[in-house]
């Protein structure tokens, strides 16, 4: 489901990109992250795609096309938190918990949870509502 959102966002982009971004897009629908990751960055950083982001934060933390790289996926999510994308406050959170890229912080943890869940991130919900 997640991937159906993320290509619906990264085609209504696709207008306003120029000829390698297509390319780069086509790259990213063939699954070859190497060359999609062109795009990625491009549209994460003008900032009119969260899921650009999120999906490029998957790369880093995958090394997927680029070398892994988890301090720069969890800025990655973060950003895409900030622009309103619940599934990657959750996934940001994941990695405040785990340490990953980051330095423990489950005071950190608690805040992008609670704003997953605001976002209606089902998974953050659920998992506030396990605690309570």
């Amino acid at each position: 489901m997640k991937f159906f959102l993320l290509i619906g966002t990264l085609i209504c982009n696709i207008s306003a990109t120029d000829l390698s971004d297509s390319e780069s897009f086509a790259a990213f629908l063939k699954g070859d992250m190497k060359n999609a990751f062109s795009y990625l960055s491009k549209t994460c950083e003008r900032g009119n795609s969260p899921l650009s982001c999120d999906a490029l934060a998957g790369c880093y933390y995958d090394g997927d096309g680029v070398d892994r790289n988890l301090t720069k996926a969890v800025q990655l999510f973060e950003r895409a938190c900030d622009k309103n994308y619940g599934p990657s406050c959750y996934y940001a959170a994941g990695m405040y918990y785990r340490g990953e890229g980051v330095e423990k912080n489950f005071e950190r943890v608690k805040q992008l949870i609670e704003r997953s869940c605001l976002l209606q991130f089902d998974q953050a919900c659920e998992l506030i509502n396990k605690k309570n």
